[in-house]
């Protein structure tokens, strides 16, 4: 592109408009020039920089891609772009750790001169033996105050590291927020030498280091007044302390929180929604009371027995007064030379057990059957076959609930064990004692 003029309209000086001259299609063409002008210094023109390089604050870059540029207190940085136009970023460039050895029970390591870093990761290692390390930061180099560093093995928060183990490698994360300068100050010391290592980094978001819950421990309990501030309370140990406002047998006091219940002559009657405390004897029993969700269960004198006429929902239990269970009944067969088919009980009947001897040279059968009446024997179905060996005496308990027949209680006694069985055995045989309610 040449350089090209037009001649304004001539004047004593003959002024000329600086132009380019081009071709555009067919035509020689000018095309004016125009800068960017101080308008109060007539000198004071803005620099065109060179295609796709860097140009100064206030200079015009021409240039096929573009930059944001930010003051680093010397000069104009460029500030980098990805390609899909993030803006790079890049961490603070590493800082030497500053190092000491802990070998008195007052060794400072530090300071350390944050400067734009606002965190510190700090370890303790070597070979020594009652360090206490305490953590500290400030503003000005001269006043120090306590700040929470963080273990990396247990997420403990702490001020002060405590009597350490001897020769324990630990580490702390510590976030400093906006102060100037921080240091790690030894406040115990028995022997050796403790390494500290005190490496500052920066966090993109400060983080939360730790949250935790404090208690304080007093040998005296505090009191406190309506709108102050209370504080959880801890025992010796450091572990939470939850009590009532009452000691035991003390008259209660306030709301408090307790375990146990209460001792009243006379107990109490609560409506719907309402909060009820246990009841106890004077002796702290607690009492137990049956009861079908809308009656209770009357409880006899420890010294009455139950009887059979008590009304429904009746307990009576004492030493005094033991359940009362009713007596079976027993049914005592001989046999005959016959299947000895037998109504023992003509209605629904509790059958606790059968006790049957065989004096025969061969095992007999006894058969019970679920029936109102005799049995059919070999046709009736059988509830269940009891074989007597020869010679020999079976007992089979039904324990203390017994076996229910719904219908009756019937039996018989046949030589063999078949359901279809109805062969006889001899007079006098075999004997049965069958033990039923």
């Amino acid at each position: 592109m040449a350089d090209g003029l037009i001649q304004v309209a001539p004047d004593s000086t003959g002024k000329k408009v600086d132009t380019s001259e081009l071709i555009v299609g067919a035509n020689t063409v000018e095309r004016q020039r125009v800068v960017i002008g101080d308008p109060t210094n007539a000198a004071g023109l803005a620099a065109v920089g060179t295609p796709n390089t860097d140009a100064d604050a206030g200079d015009i870059a021409l240039a096929t891609e573009s930059y944001l540029k930010a003051w680093n207190g010397a000069s104009w940085d460029r500030l980098r772009m990805f390609s899909l136009g993030g803006l790079q970023v890049a961490p603070a460039p590493a800082v030497a750790a500053t190092t000491g050895a802990i070998t008195t029970a007052a060794t400072t390591v530090g300071p350390v001169t944050l400067n734009q870093y606002d965190g510190a990761t700090v370890v303790v290692s070597g070979t020594y033996a009652g360090v206490n390390l305490s953590f500290e930061a400030s503003n000005d180099n001269t006043l120090w105050f306590p700040i929470t560093a963080v273990r990396s093995d247990s997420n403990i928060a702490e001020i002060t590291s405590g009597v350490l183990t001897a020769n324990a490698t630990r580490a702390w994360d510590v976030e400093l927020g906006e102060a100037l300068y921080f240091r790690v100050r030894s406040t115990a010391w028995t022997s050796g030498s403790a390494a500290i290592n005190i490496q500052l980094g920066m966090f993109a978001a400060a983080p939360a280091m730790g949250v935790t819950a404090h208690a304080v421990y007093n040998t005296t309990l505090p009191t406190f007044t309506a709108g102050s501030l209370a504080y959880l309370l801890a025992d010796v140990n450091g572990r939470a302390v939850i009590t009532g406002q009452g000691a035991a047998a003390a008259a209660i006091a306030g709301t408090p929180v307790r375990i146990g219940g209460t001792f009243t002559t006379t107990l109490p009657t609560y409506t719907t929604g309402q909060q009820t405390d246990l009841q106890t004897t004077n002796r702290g029993e607690v009492l137990v009371a049956l009861s079908s969700g809308a009656t209770a269960v009357a409880v006899k004198a420890a010294s009455t027995a139950a009887a059979a006429t008590d009304p429904a929902l009746t307990v009576s239990l004492s030493p005094n007064s033991p359940i009362v269970l009713p007596t079976p009944t027993a049914s005592i067969i001989n046999s005959a030379a016959t299947t000895n088919a037998t109504s023992v009980k003509a209605t629904a009947g509790t059958v606790y057990s059968v006790t049957a001897s065989n004096t025969g040279a061969a095992v007999a059968y006894v058969k019970l059957y679920n029936l109102a009446a005799a049995p059919t024997v070999g046709t009736s179905t059988i509830a269940i076959t009891i074989p007597v060996p020869a010679g020999g005496t079976v007992n089979l308990p039904f324990g203390t609930s017994g076996a229910r027949f719904s219908t009756g209680i019937a039996l018989a006694i046949t030589n063999l064990g078949t359901d279809a069985d109805a062969t006889a055995v001899t007079a006098a045989q075999v004997k049965v004692i069958t033990a039923y309610i």
